[in-house]
């Protein structure tokens, strides 16, 4: 006989510091066999600089469930609202140094 798992309950303290969050309309995702690293970024309209406000280091167990997550959310964005939209196209490619 298997014993039912009982849901967790996590109280989540959110700092004043990070309540505020920061914009971000850009990513990059590195990994290794441990770890995912993902620096999200800001690019200023006209600027050849991008400015990571925020990395985020996880597990490669957790990316999948932030990915399932995160799947989640756009059908019910998609169902609420429509396709999500395309973001605004760059004036060109863009490489990252």
């Amino acid at each position: 006989m298997s014993e039912e798992k009982k849901p967790v309950k996590i109280q989540i303290h959110l700092p004043e510091d990070v309540a505020a969050g920061r914009y971000s309309n850009g990513a990059v995702i590195n990994f290794s066999a441990t770890e995912f690293v993902v620096d999200f970024l800001f690019l200023q309209p006209q600027q050849p600089r991008a400015t990571v406000v925020a990395r985020v280091i996880m597990h490669p167990g957790h990316i999948a469930r932030l990915k399932a997550a995160i799947e989640e959310q756009i059908k019910r964005y998609e169902a609420r609202f429509g396709k999500l939209p395309e973001p605004p196209s760059m004036s060109g490619p863009i490489t990252l140094h």
